[in-house]
C-alpha cells in the first residue's frame, strides 16, 4: 500500500485517535464489542487491495455482517455501526444503493 493509505488507516479504521473508537467510546453499545472498528477493519480488509478502474469495488454488506456478527451478539449493533461510520467518514465510499463499501485515499466529499 502506498504512503496515502497510513493516514487513512489512523484517522478512519483503527487507533486511538480514529474516528471508529471515538464513536465507540460515546456510545457504550458499541464499545461493548468493538463493534465500529471491527466494521472499519472489515471494509479496508474485504475490499482492499483495489483500484479506481475495478469494476465492481468494495465488500458487500452482507459479507460485512458475516465477518463481523459473532454468536449471540446482534446484527443491528454492527448495521447501526455501519450507518454511523458511513455517516461521518471522510474516505469511506458506497454504492448507490449502499450494498457495497470500499475506502480510497480521495475524501469522498459528503463529509463536512
Amino acid at each position: 500500500m502506498d504512503e496515502g493509505w497510513n493516514a487513512v488507516i489512523d484517522k478512519e479504521i483503527d487507533g486511538r485517535n480514529s474516528v471508529p473508537y471515538t464513536i465507540e467510546e460515546r456510545n457504550p453499545r458499541f464499545s461493548r464489542c468493538l463493534a465500529a472498528r471491527r466494521v472499519a477493519r472489515t471494509i479496508m480488509l474485504g475490499s482492499a487491495p483495489s483500484v479506481r478502474e475495478q469494476r465492481n469495488r468494495g465488500i458487500e454488506v452482507t459479507r460485512i455482517r458475516l465477518d463481523v456478527v459473532q454468536p449471540g451478539e446482534q446484527v443491528s449493533v454492527f448495521n447501526d455501526a455501519l450507518s454511523h461510520l458511513h455517516n461521518q467518514l471522510a474516505y469511506l465510499y458506497s454504492d448507490m444503493s449502499n450494498n457495497r463499501y470500499w475506502y480510497d485515499t480521495r475524501p469522498n466529499g459528503d463529509t463536512c
